[in-house]
C-alpha cells in the first residue's frame, strides 16, 4: 500500500497460505494440494527464489523498477498540502506509515521567504523579495568567479601586485609550497637558502648558464652592435652593482636609412622606437636660424593660404599666369601667330598681344582693329581650337563707328560726318544743320504746331483752305478710266483703278462699291506642298483645285525624331524581369512580382538554416551607428560583444 491505494498479491489453491513480515521482509507458507511451484513479482515488487516453493517477496527499493518509478508518472499533477507520502516512523520501532505533505512542511519549518539581506562581502540586486540575487565581493586579491572564490594569482591586479612595497627584514616571513607535501607554509627570510644553495640558472634574451654557490656572476655591457651598456660594481651594505647607458661606445655613422630606429622615452616614461621616415619636421620646435637645403627642393609642399605661409611653385605659376606677358603682335588678316583654329599656339592665363594688322578682319566674331589687345581669359593649350570666351578683346579706341540696330550691338570708333548736313568745329563739336529750304539740307527746324505744316522754304505756316466741302461720286467704267471723283470748290478730282480688267465703282450713301474683274481674278496656276522625310503627300501639286492628302510614309516600328526623319525604335529595352537569386552567397532577397512595378526586399526568412555550429569567421550583416553605413562582423567579433553585454548572475546558498 502507498497510503492511497492497495495493491494486494493474491495466491491460488485448494489449500493454505500464510503471509508473516519482519521488517521490509515478507514469509509465505502455504500448503497447497499441489504446492506453489513459482511467483512473478509485479510492479514494485521484488524478491528471492520466486521459481520455488519457498519464495520471498521484498518491497522494491532499487533499480529504475523501484516501488517509486513504478507507480504512475504524477509530475503534472500540482501536490496538495494533504496529498500522502511514506514515511518511516523511527518513533514507532521503524513502522512504514504515510502522512500529509502538510506534516512535512511544517516538520522542516516550511514557508515563503519574506526578505533576503546582503550581508557583509556581499552585494544584492533584486531588491529584498522575493527572489533577490546575492553576489560575493572580491575584495584586494581575490577573485569572485561564477562558482567559486579564490586568490587571485594573475593579472596586474594578483594578491601579490596589489599589496604596498616594503624592504622585509629577516625575521618577516613568506609563503611557500612545500614540494614534498604541496602544501602552502610560512617561513621567515632569514632561513632561506639564499648563503648556500646549490645552483640557479642566470638567463637572459640569448642562452643561460648555471650559477653555483661558489662561481662569480659577471655582468658586462657588450660591444659591437649592442654596445652602449655600461656596469660597475661598488661594496657597501648592501653590495650594489650600477648600469647605465654609456652612448661613447656606440659605433659613429655619416647617415641611416630612411627605415632604421631611432630611440626614445615617451610621455609616460617608458622606452620607444621610431623609424626615421615617420619622424616628421613638425615634431620639432620651430627654427631658431637659417635651414641650408644643401641644394636640393623642397618636395610636395602644401598650396599656402595665410600670408605667412610658404608657397609651392604651382601658386607661384598660377600667381604669374594671372598678371601675363606681352606676347608681341598680332596679324589678324594672316592669324599669325595662331590665336584660333586647331592649330593654336599655347598661352598661359593674362598672356595678351596687340593687333598690328586686320583690315576690319572678324576675330571670333568680333571685328578687331589695329591697336586692339586680346587677352587670354585662361591657360589655353595649344591645339585647342579655343573659342570666344576663351579670349577678352580691349578695343583701342581707334575703331570704325558702325551701325547697328541698338547702341549695344553698335561698334564705337572713328566716323566722318556729310558737310551737308553737319557743322564740325575745330574743337571736334558736331552739330546738325537747320534745313533752310531749296539746298539747305539739315533737321527740322523748330517752330511747329498742331495746326501749321514746314514749307519747302524752311518755315512753317498755317495752309490756306482747309474748309473745302467735296462730294464722293463713281466715275468712269473701264479700268483707266473708273475711280472715285471728288467734287468741289477745287474741281473734281479722280481717284482711278488701274488694270487689265474691268472695274466699275457705285455710291449708295458714305459706301462706295468698288467691282473688278482684272488680272488678279481666275484660278490658282500651281501649289506645292512640301513634307519631312516622314511624310508622303498626294498629289505633289494642284494646278487648279483640289486637296493635298498627307500620310506617314514608316511602318508601325519606326518613330519621327525631331528633324523630322524616320528612326527605327529600338529592340533592346533594357531590363524586363528581376528575379531574386538562389546561389548560396547571393540569397536572402525576394523581388515581387518580376515585372513591372518590382518591389526588392531582404528575404532572412527565405535563406537556408545554417546547421551546423557557427564558426568565428562566419559573417552577420550589421548597421555601423557611428559611420552611418552597413557592414559585417565576424563571429569572433560578435561573441565579445555579446560577452561583454553580459555579466554573470548566481545564488549562493548556505552550506
Amino acid at each position: 500500500s502507498d497510503g492511497t491505494t492497495n495493491n494486494d498479491v493474491s495466491f491460488t489453491g485448494t489449500g493454505s497460505v500464510t503471509v508473516t513480515r519482519s521488517g521490509n521482509i515478507l514469509t509465505i507458507n502455504g500448503i497447497d494440494n499441489q504446492g506453489v511451484t513459482s511467483i512473478t513479482a509485479g510492479a514494485g515488487i521484488t524478491g528471492s527464489n520466486l521459481s520455488s516453493a519457498n519464495p520471498t517477496i521484498d518491497v522494491d527499493y532499487a533499480g529504475s523498477d523501484n516501488v517509486i518509478l513504478s507507480a504512475a508518472n504524477g509530475t503534472a499533477v500540482t501536490v496538495a498540502s494533504t496529498d500522502r507520502i511514506i514515511i518511516n516512523d523511527s518513533d514507532d520501532n521503524d513502522n512504514v506509515k504515510y502522512v500529509n505533505i502538510s506534516q512535512i512542511t511544517a516538520a522542516i519549518g516550511g514557508g515563503t521567504v519574506t526578505s533576503v539581506t546582503a550581508g557583509t562581502g556581499m552585494t544584492q540586486t533584486g531588491g529584498t523579495t522575493p527572489d533577490p540575487v546575492l553576489n560575493v565581493i572580491g575584495g584586494d586579491g581575490i577573485t569572485a568567479n561564477a562558482n567559486d572564490v579564490q586568490i587571485d594569482y594573475t593579472g596586474t591586479d594578483n594578491f601579490i601586485a596589489v599589496r604596498s612595497i616594503a624592504t622585509p627584514a629577516n625575521l618577516d616571513q613568506i609563503l611557500f609550497n612545500d614540494v614534498t607535501d604541496n602544501t602552502v607554509k610560512k617561513v621567515s627570510i632569514s632561513n632561506l637558502p639564499l648563503d648556500n644553495y646549490s645552483g640557479w640558472v642566470i638567463q637572459g634574451d640569448g642562452g643561460q648558464a648555471n650559477i653555483n654557490s661558489a662561481n662569480i656572476l659577471d655582468i658586462s655591457g657588450s660591444t659591437g652592435g649592442a654596445a652602449g651598456i655600461v656596469t660597475s660594481v661598488a661594496s657597501g651594505t648592501p653590495n650594489q652593482m650600477t648600469l647605465g647607458l654609456d652612448l661613447d661606445e656606440i659605433t659613429t655613422v655619416t647617415s641611416m636609412a630612411s627605415t632604421e630606429f631611432l630611440v626614445g622615452v615617451n610621455s609616460g616614461g617608458s622606452n620607444e622606437k621610431i623609424t626615421i621616415n615617420n619622424l616628421h619636421l613638425n615634431q620639432f620646435g620651430d627654427a631658431e636660424a637659417d635651414i641650408d637645403f644643401g641644394n636640393n627642393k623642397l618636395l610636395d609642399v602644401k598650396t599656402g593660404t595665410a600670408g605667412t605661409d610658404g608657397v609651392n611653385l604651382a601658386q607661384v605659376q598660377a600667381i604669374a599666369a594671372g598678371v601675363g606677358i606681352f606676347q608681341g603682335g598680332y596679324n589678324a588678316i594672316t592669324n599669325s601667330p595662331a590665336l584660333t583654329g586647331g592649330s593654336n599656339v599655347a598661352l598661359d592665363q593674362g598672356d595678351y598681344y596687340a593687333v598690328t594688322d586686320s583690315n576690319n578682319t572678324s576675330f571670333l566674331g568680333t571685328v578687331v582693329e589695329v591697336g586692339d589687345l586680346i587677352f587670354a581669359n585662361n591657360a589655353i593649350a595649344a591645339n585647342s581650337t579655343p573659342t570666344a570666351s576663351d579670349y577678352t578683346i580691349v578695343q583701342s579706341g581707334q575703331s570704325i563707328a558702325g551701325q547697328g540696330a541698338s547702341d549695344g550691338a553698335t561698334v564705337k570708333g572713328i566716323a566722318g560726318f556729310n558737310s551737308a548736313h553737319f557743322n564740325v568745329t575745330v574743337n571736334g563739336w558736331v552739330s546738325s544743320d537747320i534745313y533752310g529750304g531749296d539746298s539747305t539740307l539739315g533737321i527740322v527746324p523748330s517752330g511747329g504746331g498742331n495746326t501749321t505744316f514746314l514749307r519747302g522754304d524752311g518755315t512753317w505756316v498755317t495752309p490756306t483752305n482747309t474748309q473745302n466741302t467735296y462730294d464722293l461720286s463713281g466715275v468712269g467704267s473701264t479700268n483707266g478710266t473708273a475711280g472715285v471723283r471728288l467734287s468741289g470748290s477745287g474741281g473734281p478730282d479722280d481717284v482711278l483703278i488701274v488694270g487689265a480688267g474691268t472695274s466699275t465703282v457705285t455710291r449708295s450713301g458714305n459706301t462706295l462699291t468698288v467691282t473688278s474683274n482684272d488680272q488678279y481674278d481666275g484660278t490658282v496656276k500651281s501649289v506645292g506642298l512640301t513634307m519631312p522625310a516622314a511624310f508622303s503627300v498626294s498629289p505633289p501639286a494642284i494646278t487648279t483645285t483640289g486637296t493635298f492628302t498627307v500620310s506617314g510614309a514608316g511602318s508601325t516600328s519606326q518613330y519621327i525624331d525631331g528633324t523630322g526623319a524616320l528612326q527605327t525604335l529600338p529592340t533592346d529595352y533594357g531590363v524586363t524581369t528581376v528575379t531574386a537569386s538562389t546561389v548560396g552567397n547571393l540569397d536572402g532577397l525576394s523581388a515581387t512580382p518580376t515585372s513591372g512595378a518590382v518591389v526588392v526586399g531582404l528575404d532572412i526568412n527565405g535563406m537556408t538554416e545554417a546547421t551546423g555550429n557557427v564558426q568565428g569567421a562566419d559573417k552577420f550583416p550589421i548597421y555601423d551607428n557611428s559611420a552611418a553605413a552597413n557592414k559585417y562582423i565576424d563571429g569572433d567579433a560578435l561573441a565579445g560583444l555579446m560577452r561583454s553585454l553580459n555579466t554573470f548572475t548566481g545564488n549562493i546558498a548556505n552550506g
